[in-house]
């Protein structure tokens, strides 16, 4: 699941992430990456379209969003 968040950042977004950019404790927010909110939400929508799964208010509740948290959140659904 890492790599594909990692790759839908990238195809969604080229040239605008540097691969030491997208580390796995990096915050996709405005805190890290940069991304908006519209742009947070269309990484979800890809994941979810990936892994076949709806997420979750639960997803976005308490610490910042990171590819690590994404990809757990997705593989324990």
């Amino acid at each position: 699941m890492v790599v594909l968040i990692r790759e839908i950042i990238v195809n969604s977004w080229p040239d605008r992430f540097s691969p030491e950019e997208l580390r796995n404790d990096v915050s996709l927010g405005s805190d890290g990456l940069g991304l908006d909110s519209v742009e947070v939400a269309e990484v979800v929508l890809a994941c979810e379209a990936g892994a076949g799964i709806t997420a979750t208010n639960e997803l976005f509740v308490g610490a910042p969003l990171t590819i690590d948290r994404v990809a757990g959140y997705f593989a324990a659904a």
